[in-house]
């Protein structure tokens, strides 16, 4: 009896993947790029409007990799200020 219950656990193997929750990761990204890019272009198209002129709309335009790129060190370095302000557990 005891011979066969070995035999049975180490026939027995467990595996998880992950695959739906990365499908579903990939697809809200795909998602949520697209509107982004959506939203640029719209944004794009009431400045070109509002100003006649597509050079303008552009230079504002530009504004928005710029502060990206000025808010992602904030960040960082609100989360390590965060990070040292928070007692020990």
């Amino acid at each position: 009896m005891k011979n066969n219950v070995l035999f049975y656990l180490y026939r027995t193997s467990y595996s998880f993947l992950g695959e739906g929750e990365w499908k579903i990761t990939l697809d809200v990204f795909r998602d949520m790029g697209i509107g982004f890019a959506f939203a640029l272009v719209a944004i794009l198209f009431l400045l070109k409007l509002q100003s006649s002129s597509s050079a303008l709309a552009l230079i504002i335009m530009s504004a928005i990799p710029l502060t990206i790129i000025g808010i992602m060190p904030g960040f960082w370095l609100l989360n390590l200020i965060l990070y040292y302000l928070t007692p020990l557990q």
